[in-house]
């Protein structure tokens, strides 16, 4: 078994892995020119490896480079290993195909970091922790705007033993919805600043990345260039916030009528994907977007967010915590150099926009 970059000649051999691996649900990319290819100046990159066993393709992986923030200085760091798929899913004889993965990105970048992952019951995530990473839970956040839609979509609580029955007696009897009201009452603050939504980032998102970037201790570059990359795409909706005509702040939120969602079932899901602001601007940011999916018909909004003042921007909006299956890890050479860890992950920046991307909302 090797493990070598993606190179065209090799995508016949995916397209029969992606056929051995329908019955796991899995599938690695059919072409070998990655979703953010290397381009001269381009700051955020992808390269595509594979686990070749003879003429056979057994897996493959993806790094993500990307510029970050890190201790004050500007660093090219990679997220990864994304996407890693494996036939050791179907087949015992290829078990050993993940760890090898692992250990060859490692080999070839010894600073990874990996977000998403699904929580710790899967086997990636159970994978890093046996080979020392540092694991830690990015926290998530929930607003239920229609108690009684969201009581009768909740698949996360409805599938568990009794809850279906339960969440219809809060429902039909308006407990649900007093007692919803009851935990996300806020004292009221008076609007002091407007939204606009626009259609890509100007030059006044690299004055809000200058002037604030120096609140975070580990944060993905998030100027002009690289977050028209990144945010790219009609369902993103990017919010410019302005107060008595300043720039302060943006948002780039997520608006979906969900059909089936495996944990929100068909609820209206506004999602706040991303953001930046200076510490004394988060509460009026996150305020103006959740006025503006409330207006537009999110009848539950959330949000994952690791630094403190989101975090209490979202509570001052009347956003509750919940479980979080949306996790963050760092390899045992990245976590070392942000030491101390439980002091610098209070001013990390990490956020649905992170790693994979939006991806389930």
């Amino acid at each position: 078994m090797q493990i070598r970059p993606y190179t065209p000649d090799l995508e016949p051999a995916v397209r029969a892995f992606n056929q051995r691996m329908v019955p796991a649900g899995e599938r690695f990319p059919e072409s070998h020119v990655p979703d953010y290819p290397r381009l001269n100046g381009r700051r955020v990159y992808q390269d595509y490896f594979l686990a070749i066993d003879k003429t056979h393709v057994r897996g493959g992986y993806k790094l993500m480079y990307q510029a970050f923030w890190i201790r004050d200085r500007v660093e090219m760091i990679a997220g990864g290993p994304q996407g890693a798929v494996s036939e050791g899913i179907l087949d015992p004889q290829f078990r050993m195909v993940g760890i090898q993965a692992l250990m060859d990105a490692l080999r070839r970048e010894p600073q990874l970091f990996a977000v998403g992952i699904g929580g710790m019951q899967q086997g990636f995530a159970r994978l890093l922790k046996a080979s020392r990473w540092a694991i830690s839970a990015v926290p998530f956040y929930f607003k239920i705007v229609h108690p009684s839609r969201f009581l009768a979509n909740i698949r996360y609580l409805r599938q568990r033993p009794g809850m279906a029955f339960l969440c219809e007696i809060l429902r039909h009897s308006r407990l649900g919805h007093v007692g919803v009201r009851a935990a996300q009452v806020r004292l009221p603050k008076l609007p002091r600043c407007h939204g606009e939504i626009v259609p890509e980032f100007g030059s006044w998102a690299d004055e809000i990345w200058n002037h604030t970037r120096h609140e975070y201790s580990f944060i993905a570059v998030r100027d002009a260039g690289l977050l028209a990359v990144l945010h790219s795409g009609p369902r993103l909706l990017k919010m410019r916030v302005a107060r008595d005509s300043k720039t302060i702040g943006w948002v780039v939120m997520l608006n979906t009528p969900m059909k089936g969602h495996k944990q929100f079932g068909d609820v209206h899901l506004g999602s706040i994907v991303d953001c930046m602001a200076a510490s004394a601007d988060a509460p009026d940011v996150i305020r103006c977007a959740t006025d503006f999916l409330e207006a537009n018909g999110a009848e539950l909004i959330v949000s994952n967010q690791s630094h403190d003042m989101w975090r209490r921007a979202l509570f001052a909006s009347g956003f509750l915590r919940g479980p979080s299956n949306y996790l963050l890890a760092l390899s045992p050479r990245l976590a070392e150099k942000l030491q101390p860890l439980p002091e610098m992950q209070r001013r990390f920046h990490l956020t649905r926009g992170d790693g994979d991307g939006p991806i389930h909302l």
